[in-house]
């Protein structure tokens, strides 16, 4: 999406900018590239298959050691942003 802005008569650069940047705005051009840049891909099924059999094998692991007593029981929360 292109956007074009003429100069008019005596019009300043600052307006001329000005004018320009309400334009882009208006064209909403910028949050379209923003949204391309940003946009995050669903993982694909393999990944989401190898992601969840690392889990389970994590999930494992700590239960075997919690078990055994090498590693004291924790509660695992989640993270919030």
């Amino acid at each position: 999406m292109a956007v074009e802005v003429r100069k008019k008569g005596n019009e300043s650069v600052e307006v001329l900018a000005r004018r320009f940047g309400q334009r882009v705005m208006e064209s909403g051009t910028i949050n379209q590239a923003k949204i391309i840049r940003f946009k995050k891909s669903k993982p694909n099924k393999r990944a989401r298959k190898v992601s969840a059999l690392r889990k389970s094998a994590d999930k494992a692991k700590r239960e075997y050691l919690t078990k055994v007593g090498l590693i004291k029981p924790t509660k695992f929360t989640r993270r919030r942003y």
